[in-house]
């Protein structure tokens, strides 16, 4: 007998999922807190330390552990009792959308992704080839009141 005889043959029957990134859709009326959209995914949730300042929490890890990634540029939170997390350095208005990878990240979404990892798309301005003269923009408006702010 040989080794190969030995080996052990298993089968395994399913569906290979094909895409383990989940894209969050952003409200433009919580243009403040762009972590609220992440409310909507199975798993991931959102500790507050305020208004502002959401950390990322997905199937039980957060913090650092949760890799985050604004306009292809890897950052971490700073400040004392994680005042300044990464997803509050993108406003709603120049956020374009929001993808979570589930579970544990490939390595081009960023190191020590064991908690999954965020990407925020940010909006961009978009050039043109043509010769003739074309204007865009952006227009957002505000109000703000104490404790009810539009």
């Amino acid at each position: 007998m040989s080794i190969a005889d030995d080996i052990e043959h298993i089968e395994v029957i399913g569906e290979a999922v094909p895409n383990s990134i989940i894209n969050a859709s952003i409200e433009p009326s919580n243009s403040e807190n762009i972590a609220s959209a992440l409310l909507s995914l199975l798993g991931a949730n959102i500790n507050s330390n305020g208004k502002v300042t959401s950390i990322v929490q997905h199937r039980g890890l957060y913090g650092d552990r949760v890799s985050a990634k604004l306009g292809g540029q890897i950052f971490i939170g700073s400040g004392p009792n994680a005042m300044d997390t990464p997803l509050s350095y993108s406003p709603g208005i120049i956020t374009e959308s929001i993808s979570i990878y589930r579970g544990i990240a490939p390595v081009s979404a960023g190191i020590e992704t064991l908690g999954g990892a965020v990407d925020v798309q940010l909006t961009k301005a978009e050039f043109s080839d043509s010769q003739a003269y074309d204007i865009q923009g952006v227009l957002s408006t505000s109000f703000k009141s104490n404790n009810e702010a539009f």
